[in-house]
């Protein structure tokens, strides 16, 4: 977001494409992003933020995600973009990157999507920390910000199993609201990063694993989106690497067209952002 050349030459294209929104995995809080906000605002479309890059939070290993120098550098980056009037949002992160999880932690990890949450206020160690941060920066936003900004997570729902892993416990856990909350770590909306490695599937098999996560977040009290989509293959001197093309991004025709039993009215889904442009 700081070459206007390359803005002005994309932000045409997806115009004329009827994109109204994309999402942006690497700021640098350093840099001067005003021609690119601009650009993009003069043709309709809006930035949503991933505040901790393409990478997760939890790259480190689960321990010491929430600490002082973390959320400072968080803010520098909310400081950099705030003021945009195009600004859709704010993703603090990924919750969980499965694939950055030592062994010993995947099993804990997967363990998060089989807990039966009875109130909000039973905290896992792990969501509590994502937990603090849209705290923090909704708290942040509310005292430096021109105006209020939506403030959310994402979920990555690729996985190392074949099972069939539920989205409820967690999604719900992380939208729910606790009474009283001076200010409120739910999150304002919840986006699924919904990857799939190698393992290209048959559209009634994309449209039965989109139909079951419908149902799970079908009584969704806050917007959800795919905050990217798409199925990576690919091999090269028989090491398997990842490549996106258009045959592989099937989703796109599934999401958007008049019989989508997924998008909002008919669905949760407020809609997606292809993985790569």
């Amino acid at each position: 977001m700081t070459d206007a050349e390359a803005c002005t030459r994309d932000a045409a294209l997806m115009s004329r494409l009827g994109i109204n929104n994309i999402y942006v995995d690497s700021i640098d809080p350093t840099a001067n992003h005003d021609d690119c906000f601009s650009i993009f605002n003069s043709v309709g479309i809006y930035v949503t933020v991933i505040l901790s890059g393409n990478a997760s939070l939890l790259t480190e290993g689960v321990d010491g995600i929430y600490t002082t120098e973390r959320l400072m550098e968080l803010f520098r980056r909310v400081d950099a973009i705030k003021d945009y009037d195009n600004l859709l949002g704010i993703d603090v992160g990924l919750l969980p990157l499965f694939q950055n999880i030592e062994d010993g932690r995947f099993a804990d990890l997967q363990n998060i999507f089989r807990v039966s949450f009875k109130t909000c206020t039973e905290r896992l160690s792990l969501t509590l920390s994502w937990q603090a941060f849209i705290r923090d920066i909704k708290e942040y936003v509310h005292y430096n910000s021109p105006r209020p900004l939506l403030v959310g997570a994402s979920i990555a729902r690729w996985i190392r199993s074949e099972e069939n892993v539920t989205m409820t416990p967690l999604f719900d856990h992380m939208s729910c609201v606790i009474p009283d909350e001076q200010t409120p770590s739910s999150a304002d909306f919840v986006g699924f990063y919904e990857l799939e490695y190698f393992a290209e599937q048959t559209p009634s098999e994309r449209m039965k694993n989109f139909t079951a996560l419908a149902t799970q977040i079908d009584n969704s009290t806050v917007p959800t989106w795919f905050s990217a989509y798409g199925t990576a293959v690919g091999e090269r001197d028989g090491v398997l690497t990842m490549q996106i093309t258009n045959e592989t991004l099937q989703e796109t025709d599934m999401l958007y067209n008049l019989n989508s039993s997924l998008l909002v009215p008919f669905g949760p889904l407020s809609g997606g952002n292809r993985v790569q442009w």
